[in-house]
């Protein structure tokens, strides 16, 4: 009788691994399945009213550049991607020390996000997202992310946009400490699962109006 291949192979990890090392292997396997693929904190900020105020130090300039070149800078992919943000509509924004980046961030009319079919989250209307922050090693714990944030949400709030969205990693503790900071507050939880192969959404709402275009749209 010839085995079916499955069969073998169950048979062959047992004799390599014994039957208790590949009940072992089985539980690892279908942890990394259920565990969630990640877990972002998401965010929103009024732009009406008072908010905080935070500086841009002296030296640096912020600028939504039309010339794309600084962000080689930012390494590998960053211009070539720099290019398909402003492609899909993404506006970039740039903090430099004379020639240099040191910070990015890039304001976009979606959220990107596997939680949402097609990998794009619709906003609500006069609702931005930011997005794809990052300062440069040499200038960390100068407070330019904040400063920037500030400075971009009074430039949007005079173009008539009223909120912005953003979303942080839950384990980001300072992301998420810089972004309180400006006035952005928390409006939900959003846990990303594989089940049965496939991407799904749990969102554990922190205000259930703001959050409401999240779990709206997210996958289910």
């Amino acid at each position: 009788m010839t085995l079916d291949p499955g069969i073998r192979r169950v048979r062959r990890s047992i004799h390599d691994h014994g039957l208790s090392g590949v009940t072992q292997l089985a539980l690892a396997a279908m942890n990394e399945v259920l565990r969630p693929h990640d877990v972002h904190v998401w965010y929103t900020l009024e732009l009406a009213g008072e908010r905080p105020v935070v500086s841009l130090a002296e030296g640096f300039r912020l600028e939504s550049p039309a010339d794309l070149a600084p962000f080689d800078q930012l390494g590998p992919g960053g211009l070539s991607d720099a290019r398909s943000r402003v492609a899909e509509g993404g506006v970039p924004w740039l903090i430099l020390d004379d020639d240099r980046v040191a910070f990015a961030c890039w304001i976009l009319s979606h959220v990107p996000t596997g939680a949402a079919r097609g990998g794009r989250l619709k906003l609500p209307d006069r609702m931005l997202c930011l997005e794809y922050s990052i300062t440069q090693e040499n200038y960390r714990g100068r407070g330019l992310a904040p400063a920037a944030w500030c400075a971009i949400a009074d430039a949007l709030q005079a173009d008539g946009i009223t909120a912005l969205t953003t979303k942080v990693g839950v384990e980001n503790v300072p992301s998420r400490r810089a972004v309180e900071k400006v006035g952005f507050r928390e409006i939900a939880t959003v846990s990303l699962r594989r089940r049965r192969l496939r991407l799904h959404a749990d969102v554990a709402v922190s205000d259930a109006e703001a959050s409401r275009f999240i779990v709206e749209a997210v996958r289910r």
